[in-house]
């Protein structure tokens, strides 16, 4: 069943989707947003903390007013670092209900262009059409399994995205491969249910966000750091700026966002793991199972047993892994290593398909890894889309066909 194309429709409604939709709504601009609210958030492990502050993790609406501690005034909970998973989840929820924002809980299986529109085909059968499409669809796709793991069977190994819960590795051997947010926290937490963890990395030290914790709500941390808080002090101030980002070269680009996003946990994690071992300076060399479970063999000799290893290896964004994406409308995404070329708007290089979030930092920096950036993907897609909806108007035609950017 198929009906008269809408103007937009949002894929995800997650922080991205739930923002784009706060700015199309004051725009005036029709649209529909599909998926579940805060889906893949529901999904991650239970008891777990956002490392930013809750002053860099807002979603956007256009007024600035359904702010996280507006949500926390509402409800009568002090708000106070750091800020709880479930207590975010709750917040998407209101978010979306204060702003308006009708969800549908429908996932789309396939995506297709022709004469001038969107086909957007929905888990039930149903087809909807649109003019301009949104995907604001999230990391999960993209998680990263290292060549030295992908034999093992799905028992031994595991990403961290992929438990609501730590319970099942009671009395179990773990061993936690990255010294990133993911894994320092999924460590605690394991440790913390009664698993024996150990936390294996390549860095020589475990990067902790101590100095960043000390200079903030200081006259000097406010000059060194931008609200977003996502960079080292300084650089904080560029990446918080994308529309600036988008401007430098691309090798530039490349540097400042590996420079923002190495592995690092937050100063509240410190004593939660001090009981814990960090096996730094091991570079894995092989993985082999045995009776024994899992042995990791590190190039400085060592040797490291378990039950199960736990992957916090982050993410390795590649649109072709977008599987709902029909396969001639995914081959005329331009792309750099993986990550969509974008323009000015969030658009990608087939017209009327923009990407927002986690895949936009190629073209829009480290901040679209983090929910602070919502605020600028929602207000430049909205624009850019408003807009083309106002040059509709005017010429009174239809839409052309979706075609290459150049």
């Amino acid at each position: 069943m198929s009906h008269a194309p809408i103007d937009v429709l949002v894929v995800g409604a997650g922080p991205y989707g739930l923002s784009v939709s706060a700015h199309l709504r004051k725009a005036g601009v029709e649209h529909k947003v599909m998926g579940k609210t805060m889906d893949s958030w529901h999904r991650m492990p239970e008891g777990m903390c956002l490392r930013s502050p809750a002053r860099a993790s807002s979603l956007s609406d256009p007024d600035g007013v359904l702010t996280l501690e507006e949500f926390h005034r509402d409800r009568g909970v002090t708000l106070g670092p750091p800020v709880p998973l479930e207590s975010f989840i709750e917040y998407g929820h209101w978010f979306a209900e204060r702003a308006g924002i009708e969800v549908d809980s429908r996932f789309i299986t396939a995506l297709t262009t022709d004469d001038g529109t969107y086909a957007a085909t929905l888990d039930d059968g149903e087809v909807i059409r649109s003019r301009r499409v949104v995907l604001a669809v999230g990391a999960e796709p993209f998680q990263l399994t290292p060549p030295e793991f992908q034999h093992l069977p799905r028992d031994q190994v595991s990403h961290t995205g992929e438990h609501e819960s730590f319970s099942h590795f009671v009395g179990k051997r773990l061993i936690i491969v990255g010294t990133g947010q993911g894994g320092v926290e999924c460590a605690a937490l394991a440790a913390e249910s009664g698993a024996e963890v150990q936390v294996l990395t390549r860095a020589h030290a475990v990067r902790w966000l101590t100095r960043s914790a000390r200079l903030h709500g200081s006259a000097l941390g406010s000059l060194l750091y931008a609200r977003s808080d996502v960079g080292p002090a300084g650089l904080s101030r560029v990446v918080g700026a994308p529309g600036l980002f988008r401007v430098f070269p691309s090798q530039a680009r490349v540097r400042m966002t590996r420079r923002c996003a190495r592995p690092a946990a937050a100063a509240w994690l410190v004593e939660r793991t001090q009981d814990i071992p960090f096996r730094t300076s091991h570079r894995v060399r092989s993985v082999t199972t045995g009776a024994d479970g899992v042995c990791i063999e590190c190039d400085n000799g060592s040797s490291l047993y378990g039950d199960h290893v736990l992957l916090a290896t982050g993410y390795e964004i590649d649109v072709a892994k977008w599987a709902f994406l029909d396969p001639e409308l995914r081959a005329r995404i331009k792309t750099v290593s993986g990550f969509p070329v974008l323009r000015r708007g969030m658009m990608s290089s087939v017209a009327g398909l923009h990407v927002v979030g986690w895949p936009a930092m190629w073209a829009y920096g480290p901040l679209m890894r983090h929910v602070a950036g919502a605020h600028y993907a929602a207000r430049a897609s909205t624009q850019r889309l408003a807009a083309t909806k106002r040059s509709r108007r005017r010429i009174g035609t239809a839409e052309p066909q979706p075609t290459m950017i150049t």
